[in-house]
């Protein structure tokens, strides 16, 4: 594993599963990790946990806002923004925390890190235009580059799995709605068409997409095939759903719900049956979760 070295990997194994092996990417023993922020200390950190709730471990511990940690394809890196002196910022640290690094070094906003499927590049909305657009950049930081050039606002990008096709949502349709265009920024094409709010979209390593959206009252997830066709509510409850992301293999989705109170992380099949919560935290905002490769 590039930059991550054998006692490192299990070292963080034997944190969070108790346990002496290691399995591929982000596998620990028979458990895949996960990895969400939380404001269970008061201001948001980067947390990883095993895939059954357990382990909760903090993997930054500072005064500033840590949110929306995404990992590396190949499990050892995480890539997250941090917000510190007034400016939201890309970090990157080693999957156990160590070797916390800013690389986007920018005076503007810049927010909602994603890798690329390879790992060579980062997807990413800025400022530093104006208005939000997406941006990538190589994963060092180096020749970042918008994508969408755009007046309207855009955010949320993710990849599909072979690096050929970012989705996300954007206000350019006077609320907002799901998008999706080549990885070089051209063809962008809009796939939900609501008087609603569509936010936070994810693709399935098949190629469908997951998203949240207010269509039918409060915030629930959604799928849709990769054309915008086959649109299909997931979740049904009193409370709001957001965060949606698949697993590796796309049979599972992880989310973040306030259905019972406060915000906590629950996970469900693809179809939407089998929906569980992770863990109860009283008092947590727990959201943005996604599973290690």
């Amino acid at each position: 594993m590039k930059n991550k070295s054998l006692i490192g990997v299990c070292l963080m194994a034997l944190l969070l599963a108790g346990c002496g092996g290691s399995g591929r990417g982000g596998n620990v023993g028979t458990l895949t990790l996960i990895g969400f922020d939380s404001n269970a200390d008061g201001d948001f950190e980067i947390m990883i946990a095993n895939s059954d709730g357990s382990g909760v471990t903090a993997l930054t511990d500072n005064t500033d806002t840590d949110s929306f940690g995404n990992f590396s394809p190949d499990g050892t890196k995480i890539v997250f923004k941090r917000y510190t002196g007034g400016n939201d910022e890309i970090y990157m640290m080693n999957v156990d925390g160590s070797n916390v690094l800013n690389v986007s070094k920018n005076l503007a906003d810049d927010y909602h890190p994603v890798f690329s499927p390879d790992g060579t590049k980062i997807a990413f909305a800025t400022r530093r235009d104006g208005n939000s657009e997406i941006y990538v950049m190589n994963a060092d930081g180096s020749n970042p580059v918008n994508l969408t050039n755009n007046a309207a606002d855009d955010y949320s990008p993710a990849w599909n799995a072979d690096g050929t096709k970012i989705v996300f949502d954007s206000e350019r349709d006077n609320d907002s709605e799901i998008f999706v265009m080549n990885a070089d920024g051209s063809n962008v094409t809009q796939l939900t068409f609501n008087d609603a709010e569509e936010y936070e979209p994810a693709f399935s390593p098949t190629g469908k997409i997951v998203f949240d959206s207010n269509r039918d009252g409060n915030f629930e997830i959604y799928s849709m095939n990769g054309d915008g066709s086959g649109q299909t509510r997931l979740t049904t409850t009193s409370g709001d759903e957001f965060d949606p992301a698949y697993n590796s293999d796309g049979t599972k989705i992880i989310f973040s719900s306030n259905r019972d109170g406060n915000f906590e992380i629950y996970v469900m099949n693809a179809n939407g049956t089998g929906q569980k919560r992770l863990m109860n935290r009283p008092g947590a905002y727990d959201g943005s979760p996604e599973f290690a490769p």
